[in-house]
């Protein structure tokens, strides 16, 4: 039986229901949730350069990241080259800027730059 447009836009106002119920529960029973929620905003105002928190860090990998992606978009920079590109740039910086790693820990990221 075919579906009407009523039926999809009643199913998916179900659907978004769903997930806000979903959403609210899960932010209601999580103390960890709201503290990783409140120290990503903490920790983004004040630029810690420490190397200790997650957030920081990976804004400093998503930033450095984005710069090997737009020097060579479409033919990256081939396989295996994430380790030489964070080499290259971590030359003569500190803190996070001179951390050197193997995965930017995004996917996108990831392929975009090989």
């Amino acid at each position: 039986m075919p579906s009407t447009r009523f039926d999809l836009a009643i199913a998916e106002a179900c659907r978004t229901a769903g997930v806000a119920v979903a959403s609210l529960v899960v932010w209601t029973t999580s103390p960890y949730l709201r503290q990783r929620i409140a120290d990503i905003g903490i920790e983004y105002h004040a630029q810690d350069t420490s190397g200790i928190a997650s957030t920081a860090q990976r804004l400093a990998y998503g930033r450095k990241s984005i710069k090997f992606i737009a020097e060579a978009p479409m033919q990256g920079r081939g396989t295996g080259s994430i380790n030489h590109m964070f080499t290259m740039d971590a030359v003569g910086r500190t803190g996070l800027d001179a951390e050197v790693i193997n995965n930017p820990h995004n996917q996108t990221f990831n392929v975009a730059i090989q």
